[in-house]
Parts: structure tokens; sequence; C-alpha cells
């Protein structure tokens, strides 16, 4: 069977990139007004420019690999997510899980925070997508961590599908495995989004 590939939403994605190119401006700001210091001025201004520059380069190295990553998928109009008879792989975002065989993956559920569904993927092996991440990734994701219980969670806002078409891809390419019965909707209380 030919995978299922899931494309990003456009519009979403470039209110998105919009975003994030906004930031980066601001950051490019900050750090330029470090620059602006009164060789004699006050100790406490040069502080805080000092800070601001600091701030401005730490959100540059977010922000402009987002905009790229963001860039790139709208330009070559990638999937976000492919369902294959294999597993899942998930590329709906800058730092996202990657390939999960259907033999890793314990639990879906799918709910809803904030007015955004999210589909929450539980793995046998917690660890699974930290041991195979370059030092970036792993650092993102762990930092990540206190936002998020969930192992991978997937933005279904970000994606051209409905929460039902996704399922019925679900049980289709994992045989059955996972199915209406078996993806539960989760109340949002039990998340620690």
């Amino acid at each position: 069977m030919k995978p299922f590939k899931i494309r990003f939403k456009t519009l979403q994605m470039l209110k998105i990139f919009a975003g994030a190119s906004m930031l980066i401006i601001l950051s490019l700001i900050f750090i330029f007004a470090g620059f602006i210091q009164d060789p004699e001025g006050e100790l406490g201004k040069k502080i805080f420019l000092i800070a601001l520059q600091i701030f401005g380069g730490f959100s540059l190295l977010f922000f402009v690999p987002l905009v790229l990553y963001l860039f790139f998928s709208i330009i070559t109009r990638r999937p976000g997510f492919i369902i294959s008879e294999k597993g899942i792989t998930d590329k709906s975002q800058l730092y996202a899980a990657g390939f999960m065989k259907w033999e890793d993956i314990e639990k879906m559920t799918i709910g809803d925070k904030h007015t955004v569904t999210f589909l929450s993927i539980d793995l046998h092996n917690p660890n699974l997508i930290l041991d195979r991440a370059g030092f970036i990734k792993r650092l993102f994701l762990k930092s990540s961590e206190f936002l998020s219980s969930n192992q991978v969670q997937v933005d279904l806002s970000r994606l051209a599908i409905t929460a039902d078409e996704l399922v019925k891809q679900l049980s289709l390419y994992s045989r059955g495995k996972f199915n209406e019965e078996t993806i539960t909707e989760t109340k949002v209380e039990e998340w620690n989004i």
C-alpha cells in the first residue's frame, strides 16, 4: 500500500513564518541596541544592554532555524505527517519525532487544548526519540519535557486533515491495531500541556 501523506495547511504555516520572521527582526534590534552604549554611562544601563544582546542572540538561535524550516516546508510542499504500513513519520515541526514503527507505539490519544487538537503518541520506550536525536534536537526535546508529559505530540491544526480522517487512516495502515476504540479522546485536565 502506498504511504498516506498529509500536507501542511499553507495559511497556518505562513502565519507562523510571519510571526517568527518578526521575532527575528526584534532579536536583531535587541542585539544592535546593545552597541548603542555611552562609554561614560551608568553601569546598570550597560548591563541591561548587554543582557538585551544575549537575549537577542539566544532568540536568533531558535528563530532562524525555525524560519528556515518553515520556508523550505512551504516552498517544497513536503508532507508534515506520513502514515505507512511500517509506521508513522512525524515531520510536523522543527524538532519532530521522525519515524516511529507500529511496534514501538504503545497508545495514541486525541484531545483538544486551547482550541488546538493534538495527537499524542506514547511509546513503549520513552527514550526512543531522545536516543536517536542529535545534540541540538535532544537539548530542545529535553527542555520541552517541562511543557508536556506526553512523549510525542502532533499539532493537528497545522495539518490538512481532520481528526476523524486521521483515525481512519491510522486504523487502515496499522491493520486495526490503532482504531476508533483504541485511539481514545483524552480529557484536557489529564494533559500537562
